[in-house]
């Protein structure tokens, strides 16, 4: 799905672009893939993406971390 029209930014180059790169808002996403901000119209769906991706990376975190704690406790 496209996310950005003015800079056809796909949904799946938005979400590797926040895994990649540490990034708190819409315009620093824009910025970490070359782009700017036109409209501004995909800057509520972009940073739904980067809360997604920063949620996804919590939950790997924690399960590590769970699993270390198993390992030590075994």
């Amino acid at each position: 799905m496209i996310v950005c029209v003015c800079n056809c930014l796909s949904e799946a180059d938005c979400e590797r672009a926040a895994a990649a790169r540490s990034v708190d808002a819409g315009e620093d996403l824009h910025a970490v893939m070359g782009a700017t901000v036109c409209c501004g119209r995909c800057l509520p769906t972009m940073e739904a993406i980067i809360d997604e991706v920063r949620a996804r990376h919590e939950r790997e975190a924690a399960k590590q971390a769970a699993t270390c704690l198993d390992e030590v406790a075994g």
